[in-house]
């Protein structure tokens, strides 16, 4: 994988970050975009036949309670609670798409951060493979209260990479935000990735392994060795107030170019 560029994006943050989470709600601009998955959260509750919640450790969560994932007023909360459960102290929230796979196109979530330390914010896309077997794992934002905003890939030979860490200008537990990612193949047969924070691209990197379909996963992540983590009495919260998926009409067509 050849990447583009590793440093801490300060600058771009400064001017990207502190922007409304509701501009560049749509797609780049410049192609023919096709949406193929759209959950506003408007249900009473989760739709299994859509959504998986996590329960018990997975995909590194220390444990993951499903009482923590909550619908409310069209929001998905996502919840950390200081509770003792499968033998540790702190319980968090996760849910993965059931059937939704695929490989290509934009994903998109306009995410409000929890107002805690020492947890994350989580958007990633995620193979039914393992690393081990070929699969992959790209983290959309893997962000920190107040304005840390963090892009990741594990790919084999690889069990974590930093793309780009960048602070942004605002508390991004204030307002939503909106975190999207442009994956997409390339003319030297691989694939370029590219994020963008509010509409606008932050950094761009090329993997020739991320070629086959991924799931959407939304969560938090307790990382009790981080440093403090003092959430409020009620539970901090991670607010997704939408989740869109789009792919090109013309794939096929560039993939052969």
């Amino acid at each position: 994988m050849r990447l583009v560029s590793i440093s801490l994006f300060v600058a771009a943050g400064l001017a990207v970050a502190g922007q409304s989470g509701m501009a560049g709600a749509a797609p780049p601009a410049g192609a023919d975009w096709v949406l193929t998955f759209n959950e506003d959260f408007d249900g009473p509750m989760i739709d299994p036949s859509i959504w998986s919640v996590s329960s018990g450790q997975h995909l590194r969560q220390r444990d993951s309670d499903p009482a923590n994932v909550v619908l409310s007023d069209h929001v998905l909360h996502l919840i950390s609670r200081h509770h003792l459960r499968g033998g540790q102290e702190w319980t968090s929230a996760g849910l993965w798409t059931r059937n939704f796979r695929q490989a290509f196109g934009y994903f998109e979530a306009r995410v409000r951060y929890a107002r805690a330390t020492g947890m994350t914010n989580v958007f990633r896309l995620v193979t039914d493979q393992p690393i081990s077997a070929g699969g992959f794992d790209i983290a959309v934002d893997e962000g920190r209260y107040p304005c840390v905003i963090s892009m990741q890939l594990r790919r084999p030979g690889f069990r974590g990479l930093f793309i780009n860490q960048m602070t942004a200008a605002t508390d991004l537990s204030s307002d939503y935000h909106l975190y999207g990612l442009a994956w997409l193949p390339n003319r030297r047969g691989s694939t370029t990735l590219t994020w963008y924070v509010d509409g606008a691209p932050v950094q761009t990197a090329v993997c020739a392994q991320c070629t086959r379909p991924a799931r959407l996963w939304l969560g938090t992540q307790v990382i009790t060795g981080s440093g403090p983590f003092a959430p409020p009495p009620s539970g901090a919260s991670m607010d997704v107030d939408y989740v869109r998926v789009y792919q090109l009409h013309n794939l096929s067509e560039r993939r052969r170019q």
